[in-house]
């Protein structure tokens, strides 16, 4: 600014002449770095000296990366590999002791919990995010549903905590469930296991350790939300239910490869903050030879995108009953 005023040129005009010679000054530099290089090169030429000739082109390689901002990184020694490996936190258990003698829930990774529609997927993932809540007290989780509204996720939430039969199973029991938290000042005491349950969620969600949206975000809307408001260290592990429901911001034609987008976004979210990500998918129906339902493998996720390959990790969900009575309505 002093400068202007000082002369013609206004602020523009003199942080371009400062850019263009800031740019030749830089372009001398390296000229100047040249020059020995390619005499050396001439004399190890004249001389015969191929292993001369191969250590000079590799230093003026360095020098022409270097002029373009292309710089070769340091390699990573092995002190450097120790100590990630030291801070590296392990993979999260399950909750679940018969899954958690196999597997672990693997960091700044996408999980992959992959079902046919009314198998279970948005259930199990519920229990597991109940049960990791308890295993990890000091870590915060973050629950996205794209199928249901927030309150029917909330219930089953309550459900998953007070494991309360109020009448019989399925359905039934999620609507007893609702009937009696309506009336609930009503109802308090009749069921001691849903209070205590109840409470349980407002002190999770009133500490900061719950939140549960079920907003409609694109693909890069919820990939910038998990980068900037998940990047704690007490962030335990992030739940999206599910995968192929996300919208994307730029809708492409082909829906394999928008479901390819999204797994894209989660994963770079994951990566980004080394946190777990735990996403559902859902599989096709699959007839074998005799017509019955094939159980889910690994291969029918290619259909959806590729998805397989952005996870570390994919749990199959297979519900027998569910499975039967699809099959015989599809009889009927």
């Amino acid at each position: 600014e002093a400068l202007s005023k000082a002369s013609d040129l206004t602020k523009k005009d003199i942080e371009d002449e400062l850019e263009q010679f800031t740019g030749r000054q830089a372009e001398e530099q390296t000229k100047a770095k040249l020059k020995p290089l390619i005499d050396n090169i001439n004399q190890a030429i004249n001389t015969g000296d191929l292993d001369a000739i191969e250590s000079t082109l590799e230093k003026t390689q360095d020098i022409l990366q270097e002029r373009k901002g292309l710089v070769i990184p340091e390699p990573h020694f092995l002190n450097d590999y120790l100590k990630v490996m030291k801070e590296t936190p392990e993979g999260l258990l399950t909750g679940f002791k018969d899954l958690d003698k196999k597997i672990r829930i693997p960091q700044g990774a996408i999980t992959i919990i992959a079902g046919r529609p009314r198998h279970g997927k948005s259930t199990l993932m519920l229990n597991m995010m109940v049960r990791m809540i308890e295993q990890y007290p000091n870590k915060a989780f973050y629950f996205f549903s794209y199928e249901l509204p927030w309150d029917k996720i909330i219930t089953m939430f309550i459900m998953s905590v007070a494991k309360e039969k109020i009448n019989g199973f399925g359905e039934l029991n999620f609507d007893a469930y609702e009937g009696y938290i309506k009336n609930f000042e009503k109802n308090k005491g009749n069921f001691p296991k849903i209070d205590k349950a109840l409470k349980y969620y407002d002190e999770l969600t009133r500490s900061g350790r719950l939140y549960i949206f079920d907003k409609a975000w694109n693909d890069k809307e919820l990939k910038k939300f998990i980068i900037q408001y998940a990047n704690k260290e007490d962030t335990g592990a992030i739940f999206v239910d599910y995968l192929q429901k996300i919208p994307l911001e730029n809708a492409g034609t082909q829906r394999y490869i928008e479901i390819k987008q999204a797994s894209e976004a989660l994963r770079e979210a994951a990566v980004t903050n080394n946190i777990p990500i735990i996403a559902g998918a859902q599989l096709k129906r699959e007839q074998n030879s005799k017509g019955k339902a094939n159980k889910p493998r690994l291969e029918n996720l290619r259909e959806s995108g590729d998805i397989e390959q952005d996870a570390s990790l994919v749990l199959g969900i297979y519900n027998k009953k569910a499975e039967d009575i699809d099959s015989q309505k599809e009889k009927d």
